[in-house]
């Protein structure tokens, strides 16, 4: 689905899909859901940095694909990045259930 026509749980929910599927071997997917989970969290490198305990220059090469962390890392890097997404989820679910209620 075109990101343009996607609504944000729906885009929140995509990459969470992706995420909790993802084989973390894959250096190239891994490099993907770090990008698109920057741009869908709204996060600096640097914040993802604080919360993964590694440099922002770290994270900036692993999103541009310069390196990759070692499989070992990727698999809790990838439960944040789940655990980030389904926090907003429910944040986003429950703003909208109520605000259609209050409409």
């Amino acid at each position: 689905m075109a990101a343009a026509t996607m609504s944000r749980i729906d885009e929140l929910k995509d990459l969470e899909y992706r995420a909790s599927h993802i084989d973390v071997r894959d250096e190239a997917a891994f490099q993907e859901i770090l990008r698109d989970a920057r741009s869908v969290l709204e996060m600096s490198e640097s914040q993802i940095a604080d919360a993964l305990s590694r440099s922002r220059p770290t994270i900036n090469r692993w999103i541009n694909g310069r390196s990759t962390p070692h499989i070992a890392m990727r698999t809790p890097a990838i439960t944040w990045i789940s655990e980030q997404l389904n926090s907003r989820i429910k944040l986003r679910s429950a703003y909208e259930h109520s605000y259609a209620h209050t409409a």
